[in-house]
């Protein structure tokens, strides 16, 4: 690094600028490999120097855009002995403009013959390399696995293709995307510890979004029956392989229809996405194949776990259920779904590998969800698992505002009893009560975590591996 700060300041003396404003009428690199790009077309390209090779007279460099990459040909008899002598001055990780011609090889390759070079941002620090000794530091800070060209790259693409497939085919369906507000008076939508602020001006707290899902439903009791959110969701909890607490969902909501319907789009879309933009059904995960073939397979909770365990989540003694939940003592009786929840994600969960809708989960684990007719104490909800992890969650949901009204309060009381909780949760949202209390259709919804999709369809392990700047520490 000291090297490249005398450099700077060798440079400054001769009166040049290691730091210039501009570099105009740049043509991008991808553009070069176009058929208009033909040989001997004057061009301006820029880009960071990501390599060099000398012979003699003759000076190569690769110069990277965010469009592609090109060779530059430094030849010393066309830039003149100064000039050529000063591409010393260059670093790997400079930003470089090049002025000069198109040249075309033997098999139709672009590469760029310099008349001038000018340094246009100087690195003072050296870039990561490819290689497995920056393994560790290019998958915690993705910007620097960018300039090493490393999966970073493909990833922001990926992410970038999919998250437009998704809005392309929610359009074409019928419904309107919408945005809503990041900041609510009220943490609401889902059992999670919010991040909280203070609205100065409106004398109170406010909560960064939980979930998407209760500023969709006054949109629907509005009058738009179909509506969808592409948009940042905020947890203030733990983060693992599969957690970050700044995520992105996916939610929609639909009018008239129930849950059973929300998992034919679900497969729908996750297959569309795949087969158009990866070209396969088929994924590795975990050493295993994914198949994603519609159809997928529904099974209710209450079964599945009797499949994997032997226990009836209804039936089945509560302390038996407490210890194959992992419960050292029987906890009270509010906390069957507790109980329930711990063993499905301890022991169900992470066994299931083939694309699976689990259903019916408990009223407690989702208190918005209508609730069966037969068994009250299940709703018609539904968790879409896919190699072990869950990439969507939905419900049918109840739009009769007193029983929301008993469901919100019932929530509000668990989570502050929760030996997680870290208080103070919002209390209820009685605006959103109010609106519901107008009237509101029949309606079912979900939400999609478009980076354990990404996970899924991009083969990675880890959810920071999905995300441009992963949150690592403070």
């Amino acid at each position: 690094m000291t090297e490249r700060r005398e450099k700077v300041a060798r440079m400054r003396e001769r009166g040049v600028n290691p730091f210039p404003r501009t570099f105009s009428d740049r043509t991008p690199i991808g553009f070069l490999a176009m058929h208009e790009a033909s040989d001997g077309r004057r061009v301006r390209v820029a880009g960071r120097l990501v390599a060099r090779r000398q012979h003699s007279r003759i000076v190569f460099l690769d110069l990277r855009d965010s469009s592609g990459l090109v060779e530059v040909i430094c030849a010393r008899d066309e830039l003149g002995a100064e000039r050529f002598e000063r591409i010393s001055d260059l670093d790997i990780g400079d930003i470089v403009g090049v002025d000069g011609t198109v040249a075309r090889g033997k098999r139709s390759e672009v590469s760029v013959k310099a008349s001038s070079l000018v340094l246009l941002g100087k690195a003072l620090m050296v870039p990561p390399k490819e290689s497995s000794d920056r393994l560790h530091q290019r998958s915690t800070l993705q910007e620097l696995d960018m300039i090493a060209g490393g999966a970073s790259v493909k990833m922001l693409r990926w992410r970038r293709e999919v998250n437009r497939f998704l809005r392309d085919w929610f359009d074409a369906q019928g419904f309107l995307e919408v945005e809503t507000p990041l900041l609510l008076p009220h943490a609401s939508g889902a059992s999670a510890q919010p991040f909280l602020s203070e609205g100065n001006a409106l004398g109170g707290n406010l909560y960064l979004r939980i979930s998407i899902e209760q500023s969709l439903k006054r949109l629907v009791i509005g009058g738009f029956e179909d509506v969808y959110e592409l948009g940042k969701c905020f947890r203030n909890e733990g983060m693992s392989r599969r957690h970050h607490f700044e995520f992105t969902m996916l939610e929609w909501l639909q009018g008239y229809k129930d849950y059973r319907q929300t998992m034919d789009l679900i497969e729908a879309v996750v297959c569309a996405a795949a087969a158009e933009l990866f070209g396969t059904l088929r994924f590795e995960r975990n050493g295993k194949t994914v198949d994603l073939t519609p159809p997928w397979r529904r099974v209710a909770l209450r079964d599945l776990i009797e499949e994997e365990t032997g226990v009836d989540i209804l039936t089945s003694d509560r302390g038996k259920l407490a210890a194959r939940a992992g419960f050292s003592t029987v906890p009270e009786e509010a906390d069957w779904a507790q109980m329930v929840g711990s063993l499905y994600s301890k022991q169900v969960e992470p066994h299931v590998h083939e694309p699976t809708f689990v259903t019916e989960f408990p009223r407690e684990i989702w208190p918005l969800g209508r609730r069966l007719d037969d068994v009250p104490e299940l709703t018609e909800s539904f968790e879409t698992v896919v190699a072990g992890i869950e990439i969507a969650s939905g419900a049918t949901n109840a739009n009769d505002a007193d029983a929301l009204r008993r469901q919100l309060t019932e929530q509000k009381a668990r989570s502050e009893s929760s030996p997680d909780y870290d208080g103070p949760l919002a209390g209820l949202d009685e605006a959103f009560l109010g609106v519901v209390a107008h009237g509101m259709m029949p309606l079912t919804g979900a939400g999609m975590g478009i980076e354990r999709l990404l996970m899924l369809l991009m083969e990675k392990s880890s959810i920071r591996e999905v995300i441009p700047i992963p949150t690592l520490r403070l």
